[in-house]
């Protein structure tokens, strides 16, 4: 649920583009993210994921290039991509006869050991064998536990990280001590805001946003847009919650001048309108 959060939050702040050309072959790292952007957005919106192996390959792609902001972003649209157990079986595959023997060698295709780890996490499982099931999310969760602490590159080591958020949001607070000056750190304080709206303290979320706001006003993503949309989002969500139409109102006029075609727009006016007196 936090990851799905998480990935809706960030995922209403783009624009939809499923014709784009999409090949893994020659296409810069910018390129590489839009087109996982846009089969992500596919797979949320119609549950199609006939680009599945396609997403994972562009996911190796980003994974190549840890210390940058494409594939800090990318991570939720990784996650929720490699996570799905109805998806085509045949990258699990691939990926489980080539590093499963040797996933405790952090020095090697880390991008694909990670993907792999989380599958394992995840229960993706194309043989259905409960059994199977068991040693392979525990044996993912701890492979990525360990990656974290003794991957031989700080920025694989930082991707763990983040992508274990997900499930612990004391990683946050870990992270944030750890890497206080690292790019990621807008990204990480707004899972700490989500996490206290999940957790039904909206007033703190609304809090830790608003000081956000402020602080990461220039902050652009690879989709073009303002960090603070998410933050924006994340406010509303709050006011909702609250029952507070006037902020909530305030907070959906905001996204809608700044990203005025964006889709998420019809999703979230009515659920506005629901705590209109």
């Amino acid at each position: 649920m936090r990851i799905f959060l998480v990935s809706m939050i960030i995922l209403s702040t783009l624009v939809i583009n499923v014709n784009a050309q999409m090949s893994t072959s020659e296409t810069s790292l910018t390129e590489s993210y839009k087109n996982l952007e846009d089969i992500y957005i596919n797979v949320v919106l119609r549950d199609d994921y006939s680009k599945y192996e396609l997403a994972i390959d562009y996911s190796v792609e980003i994974l190549k290039k840890p210390n940058t902001i494409e594939a800090i972003c990318a991570l939720p649209f990784i996650a929720h991509i490699a996570q799905n157990r109805n998806a085509s079986p045949q990258k699990f595959k691939e990926f489980k006869n080539k590093y499963y023997s040797n996933l405790n060698d952090y020095s090697t295709n880390m991008p694909e050991k990670i993907i792999l780890a989380y599958m394992m996490l995840n229960g993706v499982n194309p043989d259905h064998n409960n059994e199977e099931f068991e040693i392979n999310s525990k044996l993912g969760l701890e492979t990525l536990l360990n990656m974290k602490d003794k991957c031989l590159d700080d920025n694989y080591a930082i991707i763990v990280f983040l992508i274990l958020m997900g499930r612990d949001n004391n990683l946050s607070y870990e992270f944030i001590n750890k890497f206080p000056k690292h790019q990621a750190i807008p990204w990480v304080n707004l899972n700490i805001a989500i996490d206290f709206y999940c957790k039904d303290n909206a007033q703190k979320a609304i809090e830790i946003a608003d000081e956000m706001i402020e602080k990461y006003k220039s902050i652009m993503t690879p989709s073009g847009y303002r960090l603070v949309i998410y933050y924006y989002n994340i406010m509303l969500l709050s006011y909702v919650k609250l029952n507070d139409y006037a902020n909530a109102k305030k907070y959906f006029d905001l996204i809608e001048k700044e990203v005025p075609n964006f889709w998420y727009l019809s999703k979230l006016r009515p659920l506005v309108e629901s705590v209109k007196n």
